[in-house]
């Protein structure tokens, strides 16, 4: 198994296909193999990358791990372990606050960013607000509920199920809110060359519609797909659709250097 080895974490990270390195990053409720649906697609012209963050799946946490906090510098820490020089990001959820963090101190190392029902982190008063009200009004549901819309839950219990399995191998002591800090500002944010695509669900009770709209009013030039009858999980509920959408995305963003 290809571990990446720090003094205070052991980070697996699984690696499929070659070229330009592409990243894709979990959320809370997920490690690396919720990307199932996406890495034998884009493997097929992009060097796919799938990790599980510090306390996620099968990384490790030492003893006075900084937890949350280190995300970031796993994640920049990984792309120098693989010697990619220039790479494109995805996050989903709490994962697209390392790859947002990055893509703003790194701007020229990143290629593009795309946002899977994340904002991000994104330090901005009025958002930090309304995802104060958007957590408390999902906090205790179990996470197959408040990662899976109601329409996905009812109509494909087989792999509904399959992503509450996939929570599983977390430890409960995964590092969710521990050491965790904000995100880049708007105005850091303000003159961003990197192309950023935010894609949300419709039925996403945790980071609603509105909210997702105020991440994405934040970043100048981005794009923003909300798709219709989904929850928080688009990537895993619809991964065609998703799929499609990030590719055509990547066509536009990369320009000559797109392999399609």
């Amino acid at each position: 198994m290809p571990y990446m080895n720090l003094k205070d974490a052991d980070i697996y990270y699984d690696l499929q296909g070659q070229g330009m390195t592409m990243v894709f990053i979990h959320g809370a409720g997920g490690n690396h193999g919720v990307w199932w649906q996406q890495m034998p697609y884009f493997s097929k012209w992009f060097q796919v990358v799938t990790m599980d963050m510090r306390g996620f799946g099968l990384s490790r946490e030492k003893e006075g791990s900084p937890g949350a906090a280190s995300f970031t510098s796993d994640l920049e820490a990984l792309l120098d372990h693989l010697k990619a020089k220039e790479a494109i990001l995805v996050g989903q959820s709490l994962g697209g606050w390392p790859v947002t963090a990055l893509t703003a101190k790194s701007p020229q190392r990143i290629k593009a960013l795309i946002l899977s029902g994340s904002t991000g982190g994104i330090d901005e008063p009025a958002l930090r607000k309304r995802m104060v009200e958007a957590v408390a009004g999902v906090e205790g549901l179990p996470m197959k509920i408040r990662a899976l819309s109601e329409t996905f839950r009812q109509s494909n219990p087989v792999r509904a199920d399959l992503y509450r399995q996939f929570n599983t191998y977390n430890s409960p002591d995964a590092p969710i809110k521990r050491g965790r800090t904000l995100g880049p500002t708007p105005e850091q944010l303000k003159g961003l060359k990197v192309p950023v695509i935010f894609i949300g669900g419709e039925e996403d009770k945790g980071l609603p519609p509105d909210a997702l709209r105020l991440a994405h009013k934040c970043v100048p030039g981005a794009e923003l797909h909300i798709l219709p009858g989904v929850g928080h999980s688009g990537y895993f509920e619809q991964p065609a659709i998703f799929n499609h959408l990030v590719h055509a995305f990547l066509k536009k963003a990369l320009g000559a250097k797109a392999p399609f």
